[in-house]
């Protein structure tokens, strides 16, 4: 698994892409699983832009939430 910043619906677009033609992803695009993890302050809009730009390329994306760990919850008590 590798974590790619990416700053626009573009960017996105284009390095999917160029990950697909150099072959450094499998052809069957159903076997690559793009995770996407959204921020708890993140607006909406930009992420439906993410996440049309990646299912435009052919990949399935899949929205991820991680929240806030509950360790520090549990050990206040």
């Amino acid at each position: 698994i590798h974590d790619y910043i990416m700053d626009s619906p573009q960017k996105i677009t284009e390095e999917l892409t160029y990950q697909y033609e150099q072959g450094l992803i499998p052809l069957d695009k159903a076997k690559t699983h793009i995770l996407l993890k959204i921020d708890k302050k993140a607006e909406w809009e930009p992420i439906l832009k993410a996440i049309f730009a990646i299912r435009d390329t052919g990949f399935e994306v899949h929205p991820i939430y991680e929240p806030e760990e509950e360790e520090n919850s549990i050990a206040t008590m």
